[in-house]
């Protein structure tokens, strides 16, 4: 007999599910060999979920005002990771829509601009987003 199963510790792994869903349409964002450029398997979800971010803010940059407080297009740059990463986890985990993101990330670039600071935008849309009160 074997001995039974036992789960593991921690946070559940739902980023092998998203990164499957949707490996069609980040592939050229998001290399197929996902943890071989990063150290643990969170560094990688996290920049997985940024980069979906960074597309719906590249897509979308002129009807943002502020946008370049986030990125900069033209050179790849970007300067707020974790907004980003929040806006690509309403994507891919909780299915907001495009133009609702699009919305969120205009009140985090207006909230950037008057001087709060990115670790303040990210708590407020990642407990916004958890509790569905805006």
């Amino acid at each position: 007999m074997s001995a039974p199963s036992k789960r593991k510790r921690g946070r559940p792994d739902v980023f092998e599910r998203d990164y499957h869903e949707y490996s069609d349409s980040s592939r050229i964002l998001f290399a197929p060999k996902v943890y071989a450029e990063y150290r643990t398997k969170r560094s990688a979800a996290n920049n997985y979920y940024m980069s979906h971010g960074f597309g719906i803010i590249k897509e979308s940059a002129s009807d943002i005002p502020y946008s370049d407080l986030f990125i900069n297009v033209n050179e790849k740059e970007i300067y707020c990771k974790s907004i980003l990463e929040q806006l690509g986890r309403m994507l891919i985990q909780d299915g907001y829509s495009k133009e609702d993101i699009v919305t969120v990330a205009k009140i985090a670039a207006e909230l950037r601009h008057d001087g709060y600071k990115v670790k303040q935008i990210a708590q407020y849309i990642r407990k916004s987003r958890k509790t569905n009160e805006w």
